[in-house]
């Protein structure tokens, strides 16, 4: 096992707890909602009891994973912006940066193993684990809504199909989201290795500052516009970049005639299934053409400049040398300017 192994590996040993935790509270939320409604007679989906008793078992299924996915991307979220902080500053706050230190271990390797292990791979596996528990979910709230008989009824295929998309899309997607968030993040995690808990206030009050300094000043919005635009890319590396129309029309049409009585909305939902996952999956893909092509624009390459700028602050922060580098910058300075 390499280096780099071995720190992602210690990662994992110290989060893991932490990490099941947020995968667990929001599916046991579900299957505890998922109870309630079952006790109280309201059915897993309010939608009136005639409409949802026509509904398919697979539309309960993406349904209740589409819902838990929701949930669980806030709760994966919250807890790294909460945590983006601390990390910078977690081996010195314990003390064990003496021991790694002594460890013939880069602090390079050290900095980049934390940030690919939190902001990497974490998120990318608690989107596959929670895709899995999502089929558990809707698998239980389909026996709850119509006994263990129903699941017999479930379109495995297109059911799997539809679920299965997401997730690749996500994979793909996430690592050109995070390379157009990065500045951010490391923008807080780097002055909070500085700073401490002064960083992420820090890093608030410089950037309000700045966009209102320049607004008075000189009449721009850089700083607002920038952060948009980096908003605006990352949405795009995960989220298609319009609605899913045909996928709308398919379901609009098998609800006419549902409400024209030519089918029950089981019949006229499952004629447009199959379709309709065909026009989803295109939808899904369709934009990361558009995400790929900006990867090589001015804007990534700043981005990847200013992240790499950021991430080297971090090391020099973590290195035992960094007081000899401070006096040896305003030593070279003086220098240079003849003093």
């Amino acid at each position: 096992m390499s280096q780099f192994q071995t720190l992602v590996w210690r990662e994992w040993r110290q989060n893991r707890r932490g990490w099941m935790t947020l995968l667990l509270l929001p599916t046991l939320l579900m299957l505890a909602l998922l109870v309630w409604s079952a006790i109280q007679g309201h059915g897993v989906i309010n939608m009136g009891p005639k409409l949802r008793d026509e509904l398919p078992p697979a539309f309960m299924v993406l349904a209740l994973t589409v819902s838990l996915l929701g949930l669980q991307g806030l709760v994966v979220a919250g807890g790294l912006v909460v945590q983006a902080g601390g990390l910078a500053r977690r081996d010195r706050q314990d003390r064990s940066i003496e021991f790694w230190q002594a460890l013939p271990v880069s602090d390079t390797k050290s900095v980049l193993a934390t940030l690919v292990t939190h902001w990497l791979l974490w998120p990318l596996a608690a989107a596959w684990i929670t895709l899995g528990l999502g089929l558990v979910v809707g698998l239980v709230g389909v026996v709850f809504d119509g006994g263990v008989s129903a699941l017999a009824h479930v379109a495995w295929g297109p059911t799997l199909d539809a679920m299965l998309h997401p997730g690749l899309r996500f994979t793909v997607g996430y690592p050109m989201a995070l390379l157009w968030i990065s500045p951010v993040i490391l923008a807080v995690m780097t002055m909070s290795a500085w700073f401490g808990r002064w960083g992420f206030p820090g890093v608030i009050m410089a950037t309000v500052g700045t966009h209102v300094w320049l607004r008075l000043q000189h009449g721009s919005h850089w700083v607002g516009d920038v952060l948009r635009g980096l908003s605006e890319r990352a949405l795009l590396s995960v989220l298609p970049s319009s609605e899913p129309a045909e996928v709308i029309r398919l379901i609009k049409g098998s609800t006419v005639q549902f409400e024209q009585g030519s089918a029950t909305m089981t019949q006229a939902l499952n004629s447009v299934l199959p379709e309709a996952v065909k026009a989803y999956k295109q939808w899904i893909w369709q934009s990361l053409e558009v995400s790929v092509s900006q990867l090589i624009d001015q804007w990534a390459l700043s981005v990847l400049l200013l992240s790499a700028a950021l991430v080297a602050l971090m090391v020099l922060r973590r290195s035992p040398r960094r007081l000899v580098v401070l006096r040896w910058v305003p030593a070279g300075l003086l220098k240079a300017s003849g003093h």
